[in-house]
């Protein structure tokens, strides 16, 4: 029976504990009494800091508004404007005024023109088919983004098992998985993000089980939702080189197949379509939140010539010619950064032979799979903290004690992400010395995560089980493999 706490509190946790606040409307009214009066709201007084620190984001709006426009239902225009794309230069179709609520279908992409590709369609679809208003809308959206969640730490746990983990370290891994969920806060289940996150994970537990199909397939769905996921294939590939290179053709056949399963549906709908999402991602300056926009931030604040980002293409970017140019030199860096790691992959799965006891060929696919996600993070020119939902199961797949010391940074860099997004994340975006500092203090976290996992493994006697936990996880030794 102890065995199905864990998984039920992060059920409860991904399902219900995120996802308890209102909308940003809701929220006003609630502050207003709450400070106005306390004593007569005493229980709003009491719940008020979860209201606040889980309050719904604006990205809820736009799948709601988004949903509605494609069914032809009647909406709260009110919630939807209060999300702006903001400044959309070059792709003027996502300026278009919205389809009229007649109660018929309006096609996406054409009729709404969505900066979603179709992978992700259905989960914005389908809350709205059951709800009327902004709210429960929200709340049925983040359940179903909480079940993708617990799938993605259920398949994550499941390669640890692979590794010959014992079973007291697999039941510890749940509660490992609840510290992630809560220190990366309502942010896990209020974006698409979960659906990437299972994608990836799903990608990986494929290359553990050294399958194609499963491997492939996924990797294409995770391209198809976000294509930058597609750069973590080929560190994959290195880290298990010796039995991927006879393979390649096939593994590329079933990646292309999952593109097109993705992306077929937008295709055919409207290729223009395609052609503007990648116009529009392309166009999207340096955002304040990645690492060469906090470092730019850092530097006009040296130099005394700050000033506030602007919202553009659906987020906050720094302007100028500079960052401009940086946003254009983030691709390269990116690329750069996994041809490395591919080569010091391929180096470390050579030097263990094809005799290595499997556990360590899987701890080196962990590792390696979440290292070039942090790269993808590091390199990136848009970094919203959402992406960070892909780390969540990545992390928790890294076998042993290294993958308990990543958990444990992971957990760091969420928590300080959730601080300045939840509490002063207008320090940021305005561009002030402690929200660019908070924001290089995170980055300097993932670049300890980066360098922890990428360091080589120790050598271990494989038929010793290992123990990762002290005795507060102690418990059935039989292994879980």
């Amino acid at each position: 029976m102890r065995r199905w706490i864990g998984p039920v509190l992060v059920a409860v946790i991904a399902c219900v504990w995120l996802n308890q606040s209102v909308g940003l409307i809701a929220w006003e009214k609630l502050r207003y009494v709450v400070f106005t009066d306390p004593s007569a709201h005493v229980f709003d007084t009491a719940r008020y800091p979860f209201i606040f620190l889980y309050r719904r984001s604006t990205d809820e709006a736009m799948y709601y508004g988004s949903a509605a426009q494609i069914l032809g239902q009647p909406y709260d225009h009110q919630v939807f404007e209060l999300h702006s794309r903001g400044r959309v230069t070059g792709v003027p179709v996502y300026e278009a005024p919205p389809p009229p609520s007649d109660g018929h279908w309006h096609a996406p992409w054409t009729e709404v023109h969505l900066e979603y590709p179709p992978p992700v369609l259905p989960f914005v679809l389908a809350p709205k088919l059951v709800t009327d208003q902004f709210e429960s809308y929200a709340k049925v959206f983040g359940v179903l983004m909480g079940i993708c969640m617990i799938l993605s730490i259920y398949l994550a746990i499941d390669v640890v098992r692979r590794a010959q983990a014992s079973r007291a370290s697999l039941d510890a891994r749940w509660w490992l998985a609840a510290g992630l969920l809560l220190a990366q806060g309502a942010l896990t289940i209020q974006r698409l993000d979960p659906i990437v996150a299972l994608a990836m994970i799903a990608t990986l537990r494929g290359a553990v089980r050294r399958s194609p199909v499963e491997m492939g397939l996924w990797a294409g769905i995770a391209g198809a939702c976000k294509i930058v996921p597609l750069l973590v294939i080929p560190v994959m590939v290195a880290a298990d080189w010796s039995f991927w290179r006879a393979r390649l053709v096939r593994l590329g056949a079933w990646t292309t197949a999952g593109l097109a399963a993705g992306f077929g549906p937008m295709f055919l709908a409207s290729p223009g379509a395609v052609v503007d999402l990648f116009r529009y991602h392309g166009l999207r300056g340096l955002q304040v939140e990645s690492t060469l926009g906090a470092l730019v931030g850092a530097a006009r604040i040296v130099l005394g010539t700050t000033r506030p980002a602007t919202i553009s293409y659906g987020s906050f970017n720094i302007d100028g010619s500079f960052p401009d140019a940086l946003a254009r030199l983030s691709l390269p860096l990116a690329l750069a950064g996994i041809a490395a790691l591919c080569v010091l992959e391929w180096r470390t799965g050579e030097g263990a032979g094809e005799g290595g006891h499997d556990s360590g060929r899987i701890e080196r696919l962990a590792c390696a799979t979440l290292a070039a996600t942090i790269v993808l993070w590091l390199t990136g020119k848009v970094f919203s903290p959402q992406y960070l939902t892909w780390g969540i199961p990545l992390v928790l797949a890294i076998p042993g004690r290294r993958g308990v010391v990543a958990i444990w940074l992971a957990i760091a860099a969420f928590a300080v992400t959730q601080l300045y997004y939840r509490g002063f994340y207008d320090l940021v975006f305005n561009q002030q010395l402690v929200g660019v500092l908070t924001v290089l203090v995170r980055q300097a976290l993932l670049v300890a995560l980066l360098v922890w996992v990428v360091r080589p493994p120790r050598a271990r006697t494989p038929e010793t089980p290992r123990q990762e936990f002290g005795p507060p996880f102690e418990g059935s030794s039989a292994n879980g493999a």
